[in-house]
């Protein structure tokens, strides 16, 4: 292995030494010939792997930095190995959304002087440019933003830094974020109307003879809430229906938590306070359902009068 890298080394040292100012077409034409034959008889994932001394980009990208990419031979070298290189969608969605780093070769493709001619790095703008216009009309996946919200902030500017190019190139009217940030705010709002309801459920509702199909159109719900296109979850005729019940079963819940701070406090104060004769709202929705709108409001107005009264006894 050592005898081989030797042999590699030896290749570009000639090149580095006694090639660069080349400028004999015919010569360049051979060599290039002869380079491709000898050179790049390797796998793509070595081709992509930047780092790797097996790779003639690694040999190549360095001559053309110490030279500050002066020589045409170095030059026509490169972009004769990178149009070997194939990448499918996935890669280059994973590579520039869904597990970004610096040290790809893709996000090198597109940011390294010595490829801004390269025919791979417009076809890598033209894939990426599909991918917006596809989340421009379809929406992105309930993972993608999911791993979005767990990204460093060090992931988020690389995310940046690729796709904002993109829509600079494309002329695009906003930046990536803006679309992002459309779809996370409609995802978070149907995750807050499936964790409501099923707040709702497990608090008011355990013996609900149809408490079991709710549950199962909110399993429905989660299970598309990791992998479906967010934009085509939509939430079920059933749901929509009782959302009016579970805002009014929330309020009840703020309100039973306020009845449990002041019965706290006044606990706590042994303040001795007048003693009065007190309406109690339990009284006046004798015989009527707790959840209908007059029982409800009736409910709020004396525990508040009981708040009020407590705060003067207070003072």
């Amino acid at each position: 292995m050592n005898s081989f890298f030797l042999y590699l080394e030896s290749i570009y040292h000639i090149i580095s030494d006694g090639l660069l100012n080349l400028n004999n077409e015919l010569f360049i034409d051979q060599f290039e010939k002869t380079f491709a034959s000898t050179q790049l008889n390797i796998s793509q994932d070595k081709l992509k792997q930047l780092s790797n001394r097996e790779n003639p980009l690694y040999h190549l990208i360095n001559i053309d930095k110490q030279i500050q990419g002066k020589s045409k031979l170095i030059n026509d070298l490169i972009q004769l190995t990178a149009n070997k290189i194939q990448f499918n969608v996935d890669e280059i969605l994973r590579d520039t959304f869904e597990r970004p780093t610096r040290t790809t070769c893709i996000y090198a493709i597109l940011f390294e002087d010595c490829f801004k001619s390269s025919r791979l790095r417009q076809i890598i703008i033209d894939q990426l440019l599909a991918l917006w216009n596809t989340w421009e009309e379809k929406g992105f996946r309930a993972s993608q933003i999911l791993g979005w919200k767990k990204f460093s902030n060090e992931e988020r500017q690389i995310v940046y830094r690729i796709w904002n190019y993109i829509g600079e190139t494309a002329k695009k009217q906003y930046q990536i974020d803006a679309l992002i940030d459309r779809q996370r705010r409609e995802m978070d709002e149907k995750i807050q109307i499936k964790e409501r309801i099923t707040k709702c459920l497990d608090t008011y509702c355990q013996n609900a003879f149809d408490k079991q199909l709710y549950l199962e159109l909110l399993s429905e719900m989660e299970t598309k809430l990791q992998s479906d296109i967010v934009r085509s979850i939509t939430i079920p005729n059933q749901i929509k229906l009782f959302l009016p019940l579970v805002d009014r079963l929330t309020s009840l819940e703020k309100l039973n938590a306020w009845e449990t701070f002041l019965a706290q406090t006044q606990k706590r104060s042994q303040n001795n306070s007048p003693t009065t004769t007190d309406i109690h709202p339990s009284d006046i929705i004798d015989g009527e359902s707790l959840l209908s709108d007059n029982s409800m409001y009736i409910v709020v107005v004396y525990k508040f009068i009981d708040f009020i009264k407590y705060l003067f006894c207070l003072k």
